[in-house]
């Protein structure tokens, strides 16, 4: 009658210590996912500047045509309607390019917002492991003490 009180224990000491390493490795999971979502961040905010910049050299070519064309038909590139196209093509450009750098900065936030929940998470479910696991002990250590389980 002995032997099934002290299997039980075994199983619930090994119960124990699984819930304990579990937890562990919960947590080391969370630190890892908020390490990794920084790494992402920059990741990003590193291409939207990358694409910023591109951005940026294709409208300078874009202007570069525009008064070549212009000059090209013997129109003035210092007044006129030349000009206020070449205005309004680096206006808009620029807006372009600052949406582009806001895109990028608004990604590269909401992953950083989130990286510290995937820890936060990881370390609920490391704590709601180890207090699952000293339970099962405890029940355990009712049965082999108390005689009874019911």
């Amino acid at each position: 009658m002995v032997w099934p009180a002290v299997i039980a224990g075994a199983g619930a000491v090994a119960s124990l210590a699984g819930g304990l390493q579990s937890g562990k490795q919960q947590k080391q999971l969370g630190r890892l996912s908020e390490a990794l979502g920084r790494q992402q961040a920059r990741s990003v905010e590193r291409a939207g500047a990358e694409q910023e910049r591109r951005y940026r050299l294709d409208l300078e070519r874009l202007i570069g045509t525009q008064r070549t064309a212009f000059a090209g038909q013997g129109v003035t590139l210092d007044s006129g309607s030349a000009l206020d196209v070449q205005g309004q093509t680096a206006y808009i450009g620029e807006l372009d390019a600052l949406q582009i750098r806001q895109n990028a900065a608004l990604q590269a936030w909401g992953i950083r917002s989130e990286a510290p929940l995937g820890r936060f998470i990881s370390e609920a479910g490391a704590k709601a492991t180890k207090t699952a696991a000293a339970g099962g002990a405890l029940q355990m250590g009712s049965l082999l003490f108390g005689g009874g389980g019911g």
